[in-house]
């Protein structure tokens, strides 16, 4: 690397070019950083929701009806973003608990509509708080403006990966 080149190069390990530094550290690498942050927000929502015996599974599917309910089953499991055994899974323990039930499209008898029950309707006043809190529990040593800045830059970061080259094929 020249004089030049290595004049360039930012702290952050980013070149004016955008490009990398090969040897990232864990703690400087976003994906480590996000996945140690994921698994805090399963820790924390599967304390609170393992008094209701809810799990983290089922949690994805719940809040998607709670705001639509009746949604195809294929459609959910796009939304939740996980292959379709286990989203079954998921809805299998829901209906054994009596939160849903699935009826057969009069449509279209390949299609299953996923409806929610009085008691998974009722749950949502139960547990849907849980979001809330565990949001406020992460946030409480940030100014508004630092979660705004989180959020704008989380926003890029999902677009950006969106466009990746590999995700398309």
């Amino acid at each position: 690397m020249s004089q030049k080149d290595s004049s360039v190069t930012k702290t952050n390990g980013l070149s004016n070019t955008g490009s990398r530094k090969h040897g990232l550290a864990p703690e400087e690498s976003i994906a480590f950083i996000m996945k140690g942050l994921s698994r805090e927000f399963v820790r924390a929502l599967e304390r609170r929701l393992s008094a209701h015996k809810i799990n983290v599974g089922m949690w994805d599917p719940l809040r998607l009806l709670w705001k639509e309910d009746g949604q195809f089953q294929h459609e959910l499991q796009k939304k939740v973003g996980v292959a379709q055994p286990t989203l079954v899974t998921a809805l299998d323990r829901l209906e054994k608990r009596g939160f849903i039930t699935r009826k057969r499209s009069t449509k279209d008898k390949r299609y299953v509509n996923i409806f929610l029950t009085s008691s998974g309707k009722k749950l949502e006043k139960e547990i849907l708080h849980y979001a809330d809190e565990i949001q406020n529990v992460a946030e409480q040593n940030m100014t508004a403006n630092e979660h705004s800045t989180l959020i704008k830059i989380m926003q890029k970061l999902h677009e950006s990966l969106g466009m990746d080259e590999y995700s398309n094929r």
